[in-house]
């Protein structure tokens, strides 16, 4: 069995609200586009794909949308991601809860930040907080290790989602693989196999994500449907990928869509 009824979620706040993972120049192109009606056409056009699950970070546009989508019958489920200063604000987790998504994750930033500190416990009270609302818990992070640390010491947590890129390297580390610290976010592929590695390994559910490293492999349609099946066919049965999707150019749903089940099949 599965927490999660459909085999892709596809990831869509960071290219809707305007996270690019590149510039501000290409944020802000992806922010301008979406309007909330639009946001609300991507939505019905996810159901119509076959989609039943929406994985997205929260934030005040996102309450405004969401609200406006399911007030207008909207049939998806929500998954949702803190961010990185919930920890530290206790009252963000119940006006999350009140979107009644299926669940709620810790940020990977916030999961980095105290990995890297050596304080990797102080995650556990707010995973708790989470837990406490009813809803189901989740942990981001980028580090195959920090799975591996959540599962040694038994923590209440219902899900993991795993970055396939370690991109939030301590800055010694980077320097100790490439000789320096590099500008902007790196992607090394020695990092998929590692991670999906770990993803076999857990028995509990991971939501694969950055599979398309940030839309840094998406140059043909052939490049997308590759990547996509490294990740489909390294996971879980009971496992799934987060895919994000930029609906300016070019039909990405139904691409997107079309090549899940294909690989699958």
């Amino acid at each position: 069995s599965t927490l999660f009824p459909y085999m892709t979620l596809f990831r869509s706040a960071n290219t809707i609200y305007g996270y690019s993972h590149f510039n501000y120049v290409f944020s802000a192109h992806m922010g301008e586009y979406h309007s909330t009606p639009r946001v609300l056409a991507f939505l019905r056009e996810l159901e119509r794909s076959g989609v039943t699950t929406w994985q997205a970070s929260w934030s005040e546009r996102l309450e405004t949308d969401w609200t406006a989508y399911k007030e207008q019958g909207g049939k998806l489920d929500l998954l949702m991601l803190s961010k990185p200063t919930f920890n530290d604000e206790p009252e963000m987790v119940k006006r999350a809860a009140k979107l009644k998504p299926l669940a709620l994750a810790q940020h990977g930033a916030a999961t980095n930040r105290f990995w890297d500190a050596g304080q990797m416990d102080r995650c556990v009270d707010y995973l708790k907080r989470i837990r406490d609302t009813g809803l189901m818990v989740g942990l981001s992070c980028h580090n195959p290790l920090m799975v591996e640390y959540s599962e040694e010491h038994n923590w209440d947590v219902d899900y993991y989602m795993t970055s396939l890129y370690y991109i939030n390297r301590p800055r010694a580390e980077f320097e100790r693989i490439l000789g320096q610290v590099p500008i902007g976010e790196i992607y090394l592929p020695s990092d998929v196999p590692k991670m999906l590695a770990t993803i076999r390994k857990v028995k509990k559910p991971c939501l694969a994500y950055k599979v398309l490293a940030a839309g840094r492999t998406v140059n043909s349609p052939q490049q997308v449907k590759e990547r996509m099946a490294v990740a489909l066919n390294g996971i879980k049965p009971a496992d799934a990928v987060i895919i994000g999707m930029y609906q300016r150019f070019n039909d990405q749903i139904g691409q997107t869509a079309q090549f899940t089940r294909e690989i699958l099949a």
